[in-house]
């Protein structure tokens, strides 16, 4: 089982490391040396917490990280897959509101409910200039459910059952870290990289 992780790791630093994140929004420098893959849920509030460490931490790491975003939406929480079917519907009609889209989700988290998403949905995209229908039939669309459902999946093959989780660089961080805590996990990726 160990060597099996470890084997799983080990390919999935290389994939990351190599920048063959597809499909998957990236916020940093590409050429950044340490990456890493956030796997959250719109609804946790721990994932709100580590959404806004994972802000400061780019603006103190400038240039050194870059951060990927994984949907892992937790049964428990009623609205937060079809948060994760919008975010993704988003990134493909208009990438660059993506980050703006989950800012809002996050800040906006405790007035969120299973029954009012969608008119908050409608609200961001036209506040952003979506096409709003457009985002509608894309969240209906099984390939939208298969994007989502696949990051679950390498979640759960990674062992990450909880959210927020981590691949800093190969290595599995999971909590909502203080931000010293998270720093010192970065900085001992940027010494292992030089």
């Amino acid at each position: 089982m160990f060597v099996h992780l470890v084997m799983i790791l080990v390919s999935f630093s290389t994939f990351v490391i190599a920048g063959q994140i597809a499909n998957t929004p990236v916020v940093g420098v590409s050429s950044a040396k340490v990456t890493i893959v956030e796997y959250t849920d719109f609804q946790c509030p721990y994932c709100k917490e580590a959404h806004f460490t994972l802000k400061e931490l780019l603006k103190q790491y400038k240039g050194k990280i870059k951060i990927a975003y994984k949907h892992n939406p937790l049964d428990i929480h009623l609205w937060a897959k079809d948060a994760a079917f919008a975010s993704v519907c988003v990134y493909k009609q208009k990438p660059e509101s993506f980050w703006r889209l989950t800012d809002y989700f996050f800040q906006n988290q405790s007035g969120i409910t299973a029954e009012t998403l969608s008119t908050k949905i409608k609200e961001f995209s036209t506040r952003s200039n979506l096409n709003y229908s457009q985002l509608e039939t894309c969240m209906q669309d099984p390939s939208t459910k298969e994007k989502v459902s696949a990051d679950i999946a390498e979640a759960g093959t990674l062992g990450l059952n909880s959210a927020p989780s981590f691949v800093v660089n190969g290595k599995i961080v999971q909590g909502a870290l203080p931000i010293d805590q998270f720093k010192t996990v970065i900085d001992q990726a940027l010494a292992e990289v030089k």
